[in-house]
């Protein structure tokens, strides 16, 4: 069997794979799901120990990771409506995790920004992904590095092609 032709979704048709890329592809999905459904029962005990919601957590995160937003690109991050975003940053904004700042490149719109306090939230958080991920090979972390930024980015491909078909 030939290589599947690339679309950047992947191959067009699953029976173009190479059987043992095939199982090494589901052997994958299969880990990334359990990975997914134990992070999600991670988070809603961190989001606890952070001293936020589990939304809220996301928020700060997505904030610390990409930087300064508008309300409607952390709408969109989070999948949630504009209405609920808005609650969310209020709730933020009052636990001074975020604050509303003007955009530098347009005075008429308001960036959210992660604060110190964010930070810090973030910062507990993150100590039980650092003692989780000690348990790995040191040897084997540059390599899983590797590959997460590479799903990362056809993950966000992805997503990208789905929100523009709507």
């Amino acid at each position: 069997m030939g290589k599947a032709q690339r679309t950047g979704f992947g191959p067009t048709n699953v029976a173009d794979i190479d059987p043992d890329a095939v199982t090494g592809v589901c052997a994958a999905a299969d880990g990334l799901r359990r990975l997914v459904l134990t992070m999600e029962q991670v988070r809603h005990h961190l989001g606890s120990i952070a001293g936020v919601g589990d939304t809220d957590l996301m928020a700060i995160g997505n904030l610390d990771t990409h930087g300064p937003m508008s309300a409607g690109e952390l709408s969109n991050r989070l999948g949630i409506s504009r209405s609920s975003v808005t609650a969310l940053v209020d709730r933020l904004e009052e636990a001074k995790l975020v604050t509303r700042q003007p955009d530098p490149d347009d005075r008429r719109r308001l960036s959210l920004v992660i604060t110190g306090a964010g930070q810090a939230a973030l910062a507990k958080v993150r100590s039980y992904s650092l003692l989780a991920l000690e348990s790995i090979d040191p040897d084997r972390l540059p390599a899983l590095v590797e590959a997460l930024d590479e799903l990362v980015v056809a993950l966000d491909r992805q997503h990208a092609g789905m929100a523009a078909d709507g």
